[in-house]
């Protein structure tokens, strides 16, 4: 494995790689686009978003499938998108990877993606191992929620990172990031099956819920109406906080999990994307002008602060 591109404040992060199954990782880039600490820092940044429509959901995948699926989009930012960094912007693929054992979830930086691969050793973040890390190192929580796919509840990662000491009352949400990603978000069905997947949190009592997909976020205001008294932890913030981190080879910043007023209340101001340091391109893996392809129909219909998609690239990823 080449470690050729390795990164410092004279050869700074330039290129940021995100890839999802498509649109809940927007909510990861918009929080780095929306990170005033972020911004402060002063680097020129240029974003790939990668939304594997193709493929969609991931969820619902054997282990095997989603591991192979994911390995093959983060190798194509890297070898065709050349990124210096990547987010992996999905819980379901970023619990695969750990699994696999193809991501050193001490060092964050991806491992060989294949023995004859030639790819350098990438820093890469997840949030499965970001909101572990964080819940570890000063939250006192003792009974948490999880809600998540099937695949990424199945996979037991969470479990297996956080501490002991933590009560994890897991849940998985079959189909919800399913009528998300189509734009039901606000709708009657979605809102039905959502309170059905809360009630065993509310049961439980749970103190903390972590939502461990980044569909969920678009979810977020229902959620907290539902509990009101347990604090949200949103993996998306602390992955923007885990990259101004690299960007300032910094080890450890403050950061708070409490989630965002702005995204349950009256949502994004929607801005475009193109300020001077901070632009992005757009990739899904089924050609935009495809009928099923409703990726930048369904982002029209969803709350962002800074993101705005205008114009989608294909990415040609055999599958």
């Amino acid at each position: 494995m080449r470690t050729d591109r390795l990164h410092t404040v004279e050869n700074p992060i330039t290129r940021i790689g995100i890839f999802d199954s498509g649109v809940g990782g927007l909510t990861v880039l918009d929080d780095c686009l929306d990170h005033a600490p972020l911004k402060a820092a002063g680097r020129k940044s240029h974003y790939i978003y990668l939304a594997d429509t193709a493929q969609m959901p991931y969820g619902e995948k054997t282990f095997s499938a989603i591991l192979a699926r994911s390995l093959q989009c983060i190798s194509w930012l890297i070898t065709v998108q050349q990124v210096d960094c990547i987010l992996v912007a999905c819980n379901t693929a970023a619990a695969a990877l750990i699994k696999g054992h193809r991501l050193n979830i001490k060092t964050q930086r991806l491992m060989a993606i294949a023995e004859t691969a030639d790819l350098p050793a990438l820093p890469l973040i997840d949030p499965i191992t970001t909101v572990c890390q964080h819940i570890n190192a000063g939250s006192a929580y003792q009974k948490m929620g999880l809600l998540g796919t099937q695949a990424t509840i199945l996979s037991n990662q969470h479990r297996e990172l956080l501490s002991k000491d933590i009560i994890l009352n897991t849940v998985p949400c079959v189909g919800l990031a399913k009528l998300i990603e189509s734009g039901q978000h606000q709708s009657q069905v979605c809102q039905n099956l959502l309170q059905s997947f809360l009630l065993p949190l509310k049961q439980a009592s749970v103190e903390a819920i972590i939502l461990g997909c980044t569909h969920y976020p678009f979810v977020a205001h229902s959620i907290r109406a539902a509990l009101p008294e347990a604090v949200i932890i949103n993996p998306g913030t602390l992955m923007a906080q885990q990259l101004l981190a690299i960007h300032a080879e910094a080890s450890v910043i403050a950061v708070s999990d409490q989630f965002k007023p702005g995204r349950q209340e009256n949502g994004y101001a929607g801005h475009a994307v193109g300020q001077a340091d901070q632009t992005v391109d757009f990739y899904t893996t089924s050609a935009p002008d495809a009928p099923d392809n409703r990726f930048q129909a369904v982002c029209s219909q969803l709350p962002f602060r800074q993101v705005k998609v205008s114009e989608l690239g294909h990415a040609d990823i055999p599958v």
